[in-house]
């Protein structure tokens, strides 16, 4: 697979996982080991790590929608339309940018730019 084919079948497996499509014995080859995940309010260091933040998070999922994809080599930006319920029931709509860079045919890591007050609001930490 290409790098882009590669972080679309990330995203792919986003919105299938929480519908029961896809599980995350099928995520886990997509990412690196060392994979790291860093976005305004955590970073978190190793597929296993993102995998449990993925399975507390996806619960929440909506939709996750590509608006615009960018490639350079081995990095992959895409501004998403991510779509999330809130534990009070009502749904956050969030643009997001996102930088992957794939190595070796699997994700390395993730950086994700958004503002973040309405996540904070909604999933007070």
């Amino acid at each position: 697979m290409t790098p882009t084919q590669t972080v679309n079948k990330f995203y792919q497996l986003n919105n299938e996982i929480p519908v029961g499509k896809a599980s995350f014995d099928d995520l886990k080859p997509l990412l690196a080991d060392d994979f790291i995940f860093t976005g305004p309010l955590m970073k978190i260091e190793g597929a296993e790590n993102y995998i449990g933040l993925l399975k507390r998070f996806l619960s929440f999922h909506e939709s996750l929608i590509i608006t615009k994809q960018f490639t350079d080599k081995n990095d992959v930006c895409t501004i998403t339309e991510l779509r999330v319920k809130t534990p009070s029931g009502q749904l956050l709509k969030m643009d997001i940018a996102e930088w992957i860079a794939v190595e070796n045919g699997k994700l390395k890591s993730h950086t994700i730019y958004y503002d973040p007050r309405a996540f904070m609001e909604a999933f007070p930490m």
